[in-house]
């Protein structure tokens, strides 16, 4: 065993009561957690996978947007090995395996960071590179990369203020794994300046920009479009709001602001994206308690959603990027209630349509920095919002405005991924001349 592992034991006491609460009562890791202790991991018996792989780690969703964005400048920068994609949340996973086989070649869940458990998953698939993307250190599966010789890198990489002070607290543990990283792709000069206090060494550390610019958002066809609307209950010049990535506490302020607005607009529609699966049910119920004339998704082959709903509870998976496509107005939620730090910022922004946040975004400080109200994002609260979306949604000019700013804003901060797929092959070309890859 491992000091980590020793350290993850002494915590279990405190840590497995609160698991099993949110597997009984919530539903969650009903998928994950038998997967990241090796259930189901088999290589695929394709012969381009005998030499390894490249191990692309995103955490969740938001981490899987930018491994989107930096897999297809990688195989050009690195090799033609098959990329093997992991996630640890069950909606990340979701959304990496609607990545194979475009972008990636497999998608399974992340190994949880036992040495043995590690140990297993590399004999598995043998990875020669490992990505770990927005700054994912478990320090068992560091470490035994490089026991292994792989090439280790750190990809659009952040470090909110909350974790900076965990990792100073804990600085000692991370120092070692650190040391062993071969380069870190940082999102700003902040986040490099972070990571170098944490233990980083300072020649490894580069400022690459957010991969997530650089992500081919979906642009569904005009015929796509057309199927959405019909599908929805959306006709023609009539507006529509998309409140994209709630969470709970969101929904009521959902509710509040569309009776608000739709006594004075009574045509608005409005799409209700929540973040996570496990709500759905949740939200409906909610919904139905609220009163409010509402539809979701799933049912509407038994009940034609028709133009007359203020709100459609969409509780499929995959269709936010496409349905901000169908938005007169953006609402980025996750931002609007404490503790959840705010959500991509860009897929909605790409289609050239005003986005608004609230004032929660303390994880996302490079977008809100580049999406700022100077660039055309919109930042409004509880009390505010009514007001906002109705002043936007009965201007024209002002939609155009702000639609344009944020989109041009978006397209300016593009090549990070480029430049970051640039280092992580400088990077893995020195280690493989330095060191022969084995595995063990």
């Amino acid at each position: 065993m491992t000091r980590y592992d020793l350290a993850y034991c002494a915590l279990a006491p405190l840590v497995a009561p609160i698991l099993l609460y949110r597997r009984l009562a919530l539903g969650k890791y009903r998928e994950s957690f038998p997967s990241m202790f090796g259930k189901n991991w088999s290589k695929p018996q394709d012969p381009k996978w005998d030499d390894g792989c490249l191990w692309v780690h995103a955490v969740s969703v938001g981490e899987c947007v930018a491994a989107k964005a930096l897999i297809r400048p990688l195989r050009d920068h690195v090799s033609a090995l098959p990329v093997l994609l992991t996630t640890v949340t069950e909606t990340g996973q979701a959304l990496a395996r609607q990545l194979v086989p475009e972008h990636a070649d497999l998608a399974t869940y992340y190994p949880a960071d036992f040495s043995w458990i590690v140990k297993k998953f590399l004999s598995t698939f043998m990875p020669r590179l490992l990505v770990l993307m927005e700054t994912e250190l478990w320090p068992n599966v560091i470490e035994a990369a490089a026991a292994n010789n792989m090439c280790v890198v750190v990809a659009n990489g952040r470090i909110s203020e909350d974790s900076f002070r965990q990792y100073l607290r804990f600085r000692s543990l991370f120092h070692r794994p650190l040391k062993k990283i071969d380069a870190f792709c940082m999102q700003s000069e902040e986040d490099a300046e972070r990571i170098i206090q944490i233990g980083a060494p300072k020649d490894r550390v580069h400022v690459t920009g957010n991969c997530k610019f650089d992500v081919p958002y979906a642009c569904p066809s005009e015929a796509r479009k057309e199927e959405l609307r019909q599908l929805l209950g959306i006709e023609p010049g009539m507006p529509v709001v998309v409140f994209g990535s709630t969470h709970p506490g969101e929904e009521e302020i959902v509710v509040r602001v569309t009776e608000n607005l739709r006594s004075r607009i009574p045509s608005l529609k409005v799409l209700l994206v929540p973040r996570h699966p496990e709500r759905f049910e949740a939200v409906w119920k909610f919904l139905e308690e609220s009163q409010i004339p509402s539809g979701r998704l799933s049912r509407s082959s038994e009940a034609p959603l028709g133009k007359d709903l203020a709100i459609v509870l969409i509780d499929k998976m995959g269709l936010l990027a496409e349905l901000y496509a169908l938005a007169t107005v953006a609402v980025v939620a996750g931002s609007f209630v404490p503790g959840i730090g705010g959500h991509n910022l860009l897929e909605a922004a790409i289609h050239g349509i005003p986005v608004v946040y609230g004032p929660y975004m303390e994880k996302q400080p490079e977008l809100t920095r580049i999406l700022s109200p100077q660039n055309g994002g919109i930042v409004a609260d509880r009390s505010t919002l009514s007001a906002t979306l109705h002043e936007l949604l009965t201007n024209p000019e002002r939609q155009r405005k702000h639609g344009d700013a944020v989109r041009h804003a978006a397209i300016s901060q593009q090549g990070a991924a480029l430049k970051t797929a640039e280092i992580i092959g400088d990077a893995f070309r020195r280690k493989s001349l330095s060191a022969k890859y084995e595995p063990r």
